[in-house]
C-alpha cells in the first residue's frame, strides 16, 4: 500500500510539474510575441529610415552628376580658351 501510496505521489507531482512548465510555456510564448511586436516595430522604423536615405542619396548622385557634367563643360571651354590664347601668341 505504501509503494502504492509513493506512486500516486510521485504522478501528482509530475502532472504538477507539466502543468507549471505548460503555464511557463505559455508565459514565455506571450513574452516572445512582445518582444518580436517590438523587433518589427524597430524594423519598421529603420525600414523608413533607410528608404528615407535611399532617396537622399539619389537626390545628391544626381546632384553629383549635374556637377559632373557641368565640370566637363568648364573643362572643354577652359581647353578652348587656352588653345585660343596659344594662337593668338
Amino acid at each position: 500500500m505504501s509503494l502504492k501510496t509513493a506512486i500516486v505521489k510521485k504522478e501528482t507531482q509530475i502532472k504538477h510539474k507539466e502543468e507549471m512548465g505548460e503555464d511557463l510555456k505559455f508565459i514565455d510564448f506571450h513574452q516572445l510575441q512582445i518582444e518580436n511586436k517590438k523587433h518589427v516595430k524597430d524594423i519598421d522604423d529603420r525600414n523608413v529610415k533607410m528608404i528615407q536615405l535611399k532617396g537622399s542619396s539619389g537626390s545628391v548622385v544626381i546632384s553629383l552628376n549635374e556637377v559632373k557634367k557641368d565640370l566637363a563643360i568648364a573643362m572643354k571651354r577652359g581647353e578652348e580658351i587656352e588653345r585660343d590664347l596659344e594662337l593668338k601668341q
